[in-house]
């Protein structure tokens, strides 16, 4: 058992990371290949694909769907608002990397979402956003006030979000 045990502790993983979709850049940014790498394992980007069979198909060559950061925000009627966002968002991203969520869960896969992704993953799950954070100039001190952050801590959570500007919504 322990020579089971070890062998799966060191086998390399394929990590399938979603293309972006960007319309003057497809594929993943640099570092997020780079990073799977250096951790020992085998980084697989996952083409842009229409439909749920498509991105089953994808799937099946990876052993987890990384789903990662930068580039749009995640279309706000996704998750039942209208738009305050200052950045325009990237209606063939977001409908892609929807598709390879579901397709994932019920393949069973297991899933990381990375800042953008982590979002879309709430999101898809039924949650909401709070939209650009930075244009509230109370919403840090309510959301550190929500979560009970203590005093000390809250200026690295103000650092956090406004360099992101976009967070979940937990309260609702």
């Amino acid at each position: 058992m322990a020579g089971l045990e070890t062998e799966m502790n060191t086998r390399r993983l394929t990590l399938g990371l979603a293309e972006t979709c960007a319309i003057d850049d497809s594929g993943v940014p640099r570092p997020y290949v780079d990073a799977v790498k250096r951790g020992g394992h085998i980084p697989l980007v996952l083409p842009y694909a229409e439909g749920h069979d498509a991105c089953k198909q994808l799937l099946r060559k990876v052993d987890v769907l990384v789903l990662v950061g930068g580039g749009a925000d995640v279309e706000p009627w996704r998750y039942g608002e209208e738009s305050t966002l200052s950045s325009a968002p990237n209606p063939r991203r977001d409908a892609f990397e929807m598709q390879l969520f579901s397709a994932a869960c019920e393949m069973r896969l297991p899933v990381v979402g990375i800042c953008r992704g982590l979002q879309l993953i709430n999101v898809a799950l039924g949650g909401t956003l709070w939209q650009d954070l930075s244009l509230d100039g109370k919403a840090v001190e309510k959301l550190a006030d929500e979560l009970n952050v203590p005093e000390e801590k809250k200026i690295m959570l103000e650092h956090m979000i406004l360099s992101h500007h976009y967070e979940p919504d937990y309260g609702s």
